[in-house]
């Protein structure tokens, strides 16, 4: 399932207030279907486990660096280590999107 579905983006990003967010067990699979929250900039709430995509390596770090303002993820609280590694992450993954650029 990919969050582009019509309602998603026609109802969803739309509630601008939105805070709290509960998209469980919704059979996510891809990572950067989080990117699409990016605009509920007053989100602080978001449940996305149970997707396929929480078994992903770097999910948590993924999810934090993308939505910064986030306060909990999966019922857990957002720790300075969390954002920390989420940071490093963030370097990590650019670095490597660079690289491969340089050798496509």
């Amino acid at each position: 399932m990919t969050l582009t579905c019509l309602i998603f983006r026609q109802v969803l990003l739309k509630l601008t207030r939105l805070q709290i967010l509960n998209l469980h067990a919704n059979q996510i699979s891809e990572l950067f279907e989080v990117d699409k929250l990016v605009s509920l900039n007053n989100l602080r709430n978001l449940t996305l486990h149970g997707n396929p995509m929480e078994q992903t390596k770097g999910y948590r770090s993924y999810v934090v660096e993308v939505i910064p303002q986030l306060k909990t993820l999966d019922y857990s609280l957002i720790t300075k280590q969390d954002r920390s590694t989420a940071a490093v992450f963030k370097k990590f993954i650019k670095r490597k999107h660079v690289a491969r650029r340089k050798y496509d």
